[in-house]
């Protein structure tokens, strides 16, 4: 029998049902088939279903079906729980349920739950180990030379989009040779294509691992907010004596989604103005100058992944006395829900993979292909969105793939969030972005007239500051983007 042992690293929590259990930690039925149509996809060269012939021939299959699955057994074995970043559970009052600390991207656990069993939670491991046995030796060693891109590729568990669930391989054992050691500061080029988009941005080292983690995730939501929803932080406050309009505080802290920009360049707009006009959503004060858009409606924000649902709670400027004797504005809420016959949901075709060396976080940012394809194969009769509110009331929206090329959008994102005047003043304030060139920086111009900054041979012309609800940087809130900032580099090999 050859066996095949590798210690794996985790850099970010898994979303775990069952987190206070013994050994809750990646499961070898999600590791299994994933890895299964990797290894298979690469002996195929690039294609799957070649490379399940290849694979047959080289006796390396067992069982029957659709699918075949590579005859190796994996057993995945974790100590060492880091129990710093279990969300603390606390039973609200106001609810009458169980709910847990708030944690970005976290949704499972919104609303609340009636039981406090039904919560899930943060799961860490500092040690776990995937053993690999098999009859053929050629097996085993293809796994081997293959593990190493697959974890780099890949995550795992609920929300694995949003970068929940990340491990690199940090050693690798054949047999009872010797065991082999991988530096990811030395490797990570070979794992990713050449122009890969990357976040990078330092975490505070005398953080216990749950602010880590908080704050990684923190400055993954801020960045994913500017770029599908856009960022909207203002409150409303209700007039001391409950006679007048709402007092909007903060109202400066507002992003223009570059989703919405992106499409409105490409000559479409996005579903958002159209349900609010359709299901009456708008919010009666303050009113708002709103500029008819002439371009092609589509579900914009379905392709960078479709929810089940839209909940709108709409302030209505009407003011009702509390037992304190102060005043709060009356809300009506409405869900909208979303609908089609073929597409089941859409995940989001990107998704970020998350590393952590020694307090640096460098975030890849990678394209699900075989989704972007799904997404385009399925014909336009079947694109019709339904958009469905309690009323009864309906809205066919159709989704366009082709209207958005996803490194494109990533790649003039990055450049918007530094270059755009108004997003610039969001982030940096009143600094001006043109000072910022760190020592030993590289300027040159490209075959565009373009300036180029390099430091060493990855790009880091851009930056960007995230910010919090108080517009705080997330990364040092007394820090306005001088020395705690995002980069936005890439792969250059």
């Amino acid at each position: 029998m050859e066996k095949l042992v590798i210690k794996l690293k985790q850099h970010t929590p898994l979303i775990h049902f069952q987190h206070d259990q013994e050994g809750a930690t990646l499961r070898a039925s999600e590791v299994k088939p994933k890895l299964d149509r990797f290894i298979l996809s690469k002996l195929g060269d690039g294609n799957y279903e070649a490379g399940a012939k290849i694979a047959k021939k080289n006796g390396w299959l067992v069982g029957k079906g659709d699918h075949p699955s590579l005859n190796y057994k994996m057993r995945i074995v974790s100590t060492k729980k880091d129990d710093s970043i279990v969300l603390n559970k606390h039973w609200n009052d106001r609810n009458q349920n169980f709910s847990t600390d708030n944690f970005p991207f976290l949704l499972a656990n919104m609303g609340g739950k009636e039981s406090e069993d039904e919560l899930v939670n943060l799961v860490m491991h500092n040690e776990i180990s995937v053993c690999f046995s098999a009859l053929s030796s050629d097996l085993v060693n293809f796994i081997n030379l293959n593990c190493e891109p697959f974890f780099a590729l890949t995550t795992f568990g609920q929300r694995q989009t949003k970068g929940f669930g990340s491990f690199t391989v940090a050693s690798k054992q054949v047999n009872d040779n010797e065991i082999i050691n991988i530096e990811w500061n030395k490797e990570f080029k070979k794992y990713y294509e050449n122009g890969t988009p990357i976040l990078k941005f330092p975490l505070n080292p005398n953080d216990n691992n749950y602010k880590k983690q908080l704050m990684l995730f923190s400055v993954l939501d801020f960045y994913w907010r500017c770029l599908k929803s856009g960022i909207n932080y203002p409150n409303r406050k209700a007039p001391r004596n409950g006679i007048g309009d709402a007092i909007i505080l903060n109202a400066e802290k507002y992003i223009k989604s570059f989703l919405w920009i992106y499409l409105n360049q490409k000559g479409y707009t996005w579903e958002k103005r159209a349900l609010k006009n359709n299901f009456h959503l708008e919010t009666p004060f303050p009113p708002r100058n709103i500029k008819d858009n002439a371009n092609q409606v589509s579900f914009g924000r379905g392709l960078l992944g479709c929810p089940e649902k839209y909940e709108y709670r709409i302030p209505q400027n009407k003011f009702r006395k509390k037992w304190d004797g102060r005043y709060s504005e009356e809300t009506v809420s409405h869900t909208i829900t979303i609908e089609n016959e073929v597409i089941d949901r859409i995940a989001s075709p990107i998704f970020f993979k998350p590393v952590i060396e020694e307090n640096n976080v460098s975030v890849y940012i990678l394209f699900a292909k075989d989704l972007i394809n799904k997404i385009k194969n399925v014909s336009e009769r079947n694109r019709s969105f339904k958009f469905l509110d309690e009323r009864h009331n309906l809205l066919s929206i159709p989704i366009i793939p082709e209207s958005i090329d996803y490194k494109e959008l990533i790649k003039l994102f990055h450049f918007h969030v530094f270059t755009n005047e108004d997003f610039v003043k969001s982030t940096l304030g009143g600094y001006n972005r043109n000072t910022w060139c760190p020592a030993n920086i590289k300027i040159y111009k490209d075959a565009n007239n373009r300036t180029i900054r390099k430091w060493g041979d990855v790009d880091i012309s851009w930056k960007m500051v995230p910010r919090n609800n108080r517009w705080e940087n997330i990364l040092a809130p007394n820090d306005n983007g001088m020395t705690k900032y995002v980069s936005f580099t890439q792969i250059v090999k």
